[in-house]
């Protein structure tokens, strides 16, 4: 697929990946401070969890600029084989992490907090 491209698409792709790397501080501030709000309504162990999701959606973003690295190396020719399967990786990853934030504020936000008060099931 790249060597079909031409110039511009090119340039287009490379544009894309340079702004993704904005975005990936708006996307991790937001879903972090969503979780870490939703925490803080929240008590026991859903809100422990709710501290480690807040973290763990600055890590997809970590990730998302791994992945980002492997597709400019990419784009920029350096056809290793790695390349893409650490894409491939990287981006389950970050998805997995980043729908479990949104998941997570959500559950959190509709739910009352009596849902979550006892670790155990009576």
């Amino acid at each position: 697929i790249l060597s079909s491209w031409n110039f511009k698409a090119d340039l287009f792709a490379a544009f894309g990946l340079g702004f993704a790397f904005l975005f990936m501080v708006i996307y991790a501030s937001t879903i972090s401070l969503a979780s870490l709000m939703i925490s803080d309504k929240h008590s026991g162990w859903f809100s422990k969890v709710g501290v480690w999701i807040g973290w763990g959606v600055f890590l997809a973003a970590t990730i998302d600029a791994i992945e980002n690295i492997s597709l400019w190396n990419l784009l920029v020719g350096n056809l290793s084989t790695s390349w893409p399967v650490i894409a491939a990786w990287c981006a389950t990853f970050k998805f997995a992490l980043i729908l479990l934030g949104i998941i997570y504020s959500l559950a959190g936000w509709l739910l009352p907090k009596e849902v979550f008060i006892s670790s155990r099931l009576i």
